[in-house]
């Protein structure tokens, strides 16, 4: 991977017959996570907005060699359960569990919702002009800082799929406040589009899928157990405060795409349902509660 920016430490040297690999050293650790349990708002937007351009350089760099990447690939791993097609597979599988929320609470899912469902998944698996290498497992703890940069770190989860999938993360996996998710988008794209030949209008309607298809996964993952007692997501962010933020972004989304409307009757249904259940007004700050965005909430 060659670029003028370093977006990863420095490979040294590796011994594939002894499985081993040597990296740069890039001192004592500090990651995003220490940055969000900090108190600099501005600290944090200045770390997110590179990781952003970072990100965008790593798919850029990567475009039209997956070829390259899966010879590489298929020397070490033999399995065939990775890739973006046996996700979107395993996707579309989850959404068992997203109807099933449905029959929970005794209401139908609005008509044409599946429709929308099976456009987002065939975004996810043809990207198209989007199609680059991705980190898969953007964390605020895989990565490292130093000198002022962001470093990637962890690449376990790292192939070719759309380049959105990891920059939307933040709006959903681990979903930060709206005003600097708007930053890392703006300057994502900014970045990206660059080189890419896509209009903005394009990449917003990508945003939307993307951002659909990772929060629709996430549905997938809160046992339906939640519906009569809660437990615990992540720290002090429980599963039913995180299924509701989940849905509050998908109804965002879908409602910024018209192609989406279906799919957003849908969503409004279960999440004012499940709100009343529960007793939570979807109007709360439901996100992680991360230090740093304390002050300014």
């Amino acid at each position: 991977m060659k670029t003028n920016q370093k977006i990863i430490p420095q490979f040294l040297c590796g011994d594939q017959k002894n499985s081993f690999f040597i990296m740069e050293d890039l001192g004592s650790p500090k990651t995003l996570e220490d940055i969000l349990n900090g108190t600099s708002i501005d600290l944090a937007e200045e770390y997110f907005i590179d990781l952003a351009k970072k990100t965008a350089q790593l798919n850029l760099i990567t475009m039209n060699k997956e070829d390259e990447f899966i010879k590489i690939r298929d020397i070490y791993l033999k399995d065939n359960d990775f890739g973006r097609l046996f996700e979107a597979e395993r996707w579309h599988k989850g959404l068992e569990k997203f109807y099933q929320w449905f029959e929970k609470i005794k209401c139908k899912v609005s008509e044409g919702t599946e429709i929308c469902l099976n456009n987002i998944n065939e975004t996810y698996k043809d990207p198209d002009v989007f199609l680059s290498f991705t980190h898969g497992d953007m964390a605020p703890s895989n990565n490292h800082i130093k000198d002022n940069q962001i470093f990637l770190l962890d690449f376990e989860y790292g192939g070719y799929r759309h380049a959105l999938y990891d920059i939307t993360c933040w709006n959903i996996l681990c979903p930060l406040p709206e005003f600097l998710v708007e930053k890392i988008k703006y300057h994502y794209k900014n970045e990206l589009l660059n080189d890419v030949k896509a209009d903005d209008e394009t990449f917003d309607k990508t945003w939307n899928y993307l951002c659909a298809w990772r929060a629709l996964a996430m549905i997938s993952w809160f046992p339906l157990e939640v519906l009569e007692k809660n437990r615990p997501w992540v720290d002090d962010w429980s599963m039913r405060e995180a299924m509701l933020s989940t849905l509050n972004r998908l109804g965002k989304v879908c409602n910024n795409s018209k192609e989406l409307d279906s799919l957003a009757q849908s969503v409004f249904i279960l999440k004012q349902e499940l709100s009343n259940r529960w007793g939570i007004s979807t109007a709360e700050n439901l996100l992680p509660k991360w230090p740093v965005f304390q002050e300014k909430e």
